[in-house]
């Protein structure tokens, strides 16, 4: 399921992460321009929308992918501290260090919740927008 294709940099440096989830939420920013321009402009709607709708889905993957693959290295990290510290609990800078990986783990696990809020406004727009390109209900859910 870890797509080998995330840079796990990306994942140990939380900004990084943020500034890369920025960048690839642009098209979520995005949506109203583009699908009004869709919907004033296109020659084939149900094409243009189709076309818009392979963007989202190729989007909206890579996110999954990159933020399921943090919150699996931050866990893992997690657990493997928490191993060390079971044979060094007095260890105050590794207690530390667990606490900063826990409360990382939780601003990456808020991700999700960013993801579902960006694709149920971007479904509205696309959904009022493109009307007549079937899309399915589950498309639009975040899977964690």
């Amino acid at each position: 399921m870890m797509d080998p294709t995330v840079n796990p940099a990306v994942c140990e440096d939380f900004s990084l992460f943020k500034r890369v989830l920025k960048d690839l939420r642009t098209l979520d920013d995005n949506v109203v321009p583009r699908l009004n321009a869709l919907t004033t402009r296109s020659v084939d709607l149900n094409k243009s929308c189709r076309a818009f709708y392979e963007q989202l889905d190729e989007s909206y993957r890579h996110r999954e992918r990159l933020i399921s693959k943090c919150k699996h290295l931050t866990d893992e990290r997690i657990a493997t501290k928490r191993k060390q510290l079971e044979e060094q609990p007095n260890d105050i800078d590794l207690k530390l260090s667990i606490q900063a990986d826990e409360a990382k783990a939780r601003a990456i696990n808020a991700e999700f919740t960013v993801e579902e809020i960006l694709r149920e406004r971007t479904s509205e727009v696309f959904k009022a927008r493109c009307w007549g390109t079937l899309v399915s209900e589950d498309f639009w859910k975040v899977l964690r």
